[in-house]
């Protein structure tokens, strides 16, 4: 093998000593500037000229922005238009087979075409990225490869200018890349790269290596420095492919003579040694440090750094935390770097960086005023992130204090003695599902093949302006009390008029499933403007878990209440589940996760109780984060199911065997979590599956309780075909019993317009009623 060190000007590198690294910095804005653009030129607001300007008036802006902090190194290939899984796949000619006969203007409408769907033509499958709620794209792999095109070379050639000198090109790395995903070629649809036929692999290895090193080449002119991503090394089953990981290198980089790559891994400690990256051909290899001696270190990073003495290579190490806002502790820097200096890492092989893609944190704590000062000036953002980096070196030699405000966590000693009472007795449902689903159906009068929605409908610009409204107190309470009840009713009279089975209110109060909560519990914050992206052009903002949660008084009875008022038909009950809550938040370091979820479980414990005694005899609680909390180390599997399971029957144990329990999840490999999701005894399972047209139902096979998997997308705007939702609902009943099947979209409806919704649903409910005649079996 050739020395990499052989071309490495190792003088060159030395001016780099202590030097500071960004890369994956949010793309949307804090203003989510991007978001307006896009969906402007997705609704024909305006011509592709005007789009093309708006994105490139925002990724100057963008650009300007990084360029004024003291970082070293920034990356110039980050920005995206949709997702960055995407934006490689397309920038390598990889594309779906059924996009190849198609006809664009212009790249970008492929690219769109591809992520969101077009016309009869269905988007590829998304879900998310690692253990986070980011949402990648899927690439399909086939030997059918088209010219690529340019997007990622042409952010590197508009930015490269603007950072002076200072640009970096960060990619996600081929091991990444090809593990995520599915090869259609054949007789193979939707398996695994690596459990892919060895002739397929063969070929299809070869080409993407070459155009994966011309992508680097045609980069290389325009930054010093290559970062390679590659959180797949986190996972421990990758260690029977080391072998095969290794040789990816070798090929793509063995005689390498351009800019220094280094490889990055995240999320995780990694489950390959030290000595593994030592004999890549690389610069440098990198990984997340950050937890090393905090309150949420569990001894793995020690472990791993303990056993680690340097070689040859540079290291890039992710000292301040990508994944949370809280503030990094100097001292904690120079703990770390005298460990570095133990493990013989000179100095001048020291990069710092994030632990994480700063894509998970908001912009910046500037103008929040919903959190109080204190809370605050304990935060850190992306923004503020960046800032602290340009101290990192410093910090790494001297250590300081963390200045701010000493914030002691909310102790409710009430709480943490109700979870443990309640702990103790028994938490699972005291009559067989068998049982009490023949009691539901009879109390329901459900009829065979029922349907149903998962939660939201359209959230229109009147409905969000109102709000805004009301948030800056230009109406009343009642005004807006008036307004939401009137959407409602709306609701409920469009639903009855599709002839849907158990109703939803719509959630029209809500701007968001988990913030909406967080507004009305104890011991959790919100922002103004910390918005995270979550998929495409759609941002959330994450509460804050600061201390003991706890309930006050009802949340969602109100307007539950009164839509269940205006029909004889069962309106469901909505709330999000606690592992959901949990994960979609930021909880602040030394909070058990564990106690946490149970604390949240036993405050929508007493929310269901109300609705109990407001007659509602169905509730669902939405669980779409379960598969994402689960940690990357499957060694640490079974503990997380163990306590995620026992909190979400927390939730609902108690309920009378004539209450029928819902739960939705969505975009997650759910193989990985079956016997949990079978554990957790909700009543019926509702499920996305069309992306994959059906075929994640083969997970539920053996599922003992009710099932309902989603037979359309909602994440695009194109109505389903009757075909389209047959295809999924025959793949169901070919392995699930017709009389536990449900039908349902994939997902709530708050991103689509009415327009969409109504046609959908109506095609929905034709295809149940037609195949419930097929069955023609009485209730």
């Amino acid at each position: 093998m050739e020395r990499f060190e052989d071309w490495l000007c190792l003088k060159e590198f030395k001016s780099w000593s202590m030097g500071t690294v960004v890369y994956r910095y949010p793309v949307l804005g804090p203003g989510r500037e991007l978001k307006w653009v896009l969906e402007r030129y997705w609704r024909g607001a305006i011509d592709y000229e005007a789009f093309r300007e708006g994105v490139l008036q925002w990724l100057e802006r963008r650009t300007r922005h990084l360029a004024q902090y003291r970082i070293d190194w920034i990356s110039a290939t980050d920005f995206f238009l949709y997702d960055f899984v995407l934006e490689l796949a397309l920038s390598l000619g990889i594309v779906p087979k059924r996009f190849l006969q198609q006809t664009f203007a212009h790249p970008e409408d492929l690219y769109f075409a591809v992520a969101r769907g077009m016309h009869q033509t269905p988007p590829v499958d998304m879900t998310k990225w690692f253990n986070t709620n980011y949402h990648y794209l899927v690439p399909e792999l086939h030997l059918g490869w088209t010219e690529g095109f340019p997007f990622i070379v042409e952010w590197a050639r508009r930015t490269s200018p603007v950072l002076g000198g200072r640009a970096i090109g960060t990619i996600v790395g081929p091991l990444t890349f090809l593990t995520l995903s599915r090869v259609y070629e054949g007789k193979e649809e939707g398996v695994s790269f690596w459990r892919s036929s060895l002739a397929f692999r063969e070929a299809f290895l070869r080409e993407f290596l070459a155009r994966y090193r011309r992508l680097l080449t045609d980069l290389a002119p325009f930054v010093q420095l290559f970062v390679l991503e590659e959180p797949v090394l986190v996972l421990e089953e990758v260690r029977a492919l080391e072998k095969a990981y290794r040789q990816v290198y070798r090929q793509l980089l063995g005689d390498w003579s351009g800019p220094p790559v280094y490889v990055m891994v995240y999320y995780e400690v990694p489950a390959l040694s030290p000595d593994w990256f030592e004999q890549l051909p690389i610069a440098g290899w990198g990984m997340d440090v950050s937890s090393f001696g905090g309150a949420d270190d569990s001894g793995a990073l020690v472990s791993y750094l303990s056993g680690f003495r340097a070689g040859e290579k540079g290291f890039l190490a992710g000292v301040v935390s990508g994944r949370h806002p809280f503030r990094t502790d100097p001292m904690r820097v120079k703990r770390i770097y005298e460990r570095f200096l133990d493990a013989a890492i000179a100095p001048e092989k020291i990069l710092w960086t994030h632990s994480a893609p700063l894509i998970h944190l908001p912009h910046t704590v500037r103008n929040e005023s919903r959190i109080p000062e204190e809370i605050v000036s304990l935060l850190a953002f992306a923004d503020e992130r960046l800032e602290e980096l340009t101290r990192v070196p410093r910090w790494a030699r001297e250590g300081g204090s963390l200045s701010g405000q000493e914030v002691e966590h909310q102790v409710r000693q009430e709480v943490r003695e109700r979870v443990a009472q309640l702990l103790e007795g028994r938490v699972q449902r005291s009559v067989s599902f068998r049982e009490r689903y023949r009691l539901q159906r009879q109390r329901l009068r459900l009829p065979l093949l029922p349907t149903t929605t998962i939660g939201s409908f359209p959230q229109t610009s009147d409905v969000r302006r109102m709000r805004a409204r009301w948030r800056r107190g230009e109406v009343s309470d009642a005004e807006y009390r008036r307004f939401i009840q009137e959407k409602i009713r709306e609701c409920i009279r469009i639903q009855e008029e599709l002839g849907l089975d158990v109703l939803v209110h719509g959630e029209f109060e809500r701007a968001d499933m988990v913030e909406y909560f967080a507004e009305r519990l104890e011991g959790m914050l919100v922002t103004d403007q910390g918005w995270v992206q979550s998929y495409g052009s759609r941002a959330v903002r994450p509460p804050i878990i600061w201390g003991d949660i706890a309930w006050s008084s009802p949340m969602t009875v109100r307007e539950i209440a009164f839509a269940q008022s205006l029909t004889k038909k069962p309106v469901k009950g909505m709330l999000t589940g606690p592992v959901t809550i949990l994960q979609w938040s930021f909880v602040w370091e030394g909070l058990s996760r564990e106690m946490i979820a149970y604390q949240l479980a036993v405050a929508l414990r007493r929310e269901i109780e109300v609705l109990l005694q407001e007659g509602i005899s169905v509730i669902q609680i939405d669980e779409p984060a379960f598969r994402e909390a689960l940690p990357l180390k499957r060694s640490e599997w079974s503990s997380y199911k163990e306590w995620a399971v026992r909190a979400f029957r927390l939730t609902h144990s108690f309920v009378p065997p004539t209450v029928q329990i819902h739960t939705h999840m969505c975009y997650s490999e759910f193989g990985d979590i079956a016997d949990g999701v079978y554990a957790m005894d909700a009543d019926v399972l509702l499920i996305e599956a069309s992306r994959s047209r059906g075929a994640i139902i083969d997970a539920f096979r053996d599922y003992p309780n009710a099932l309902g998997p989603g037979v359309y997308d909602i994440h695009s705007p194109r109505i389903p075909t009757y075909e389209e939702i047959e295809e999924v609902l025959s793949r169901a009943l070919s392995v699930f019993p017709v009389d536990r099947l449900w039908v349902n979209p994939d997902c709530g409806l708050k991103t689509r317009q009415w327009e969409e919704v109504i046609p959908s649903l109506r095609n929905m409910v034709h295809v149940a009623g037609k195949w419930r005649m097929r069955y023609a079996t009485p209730v």
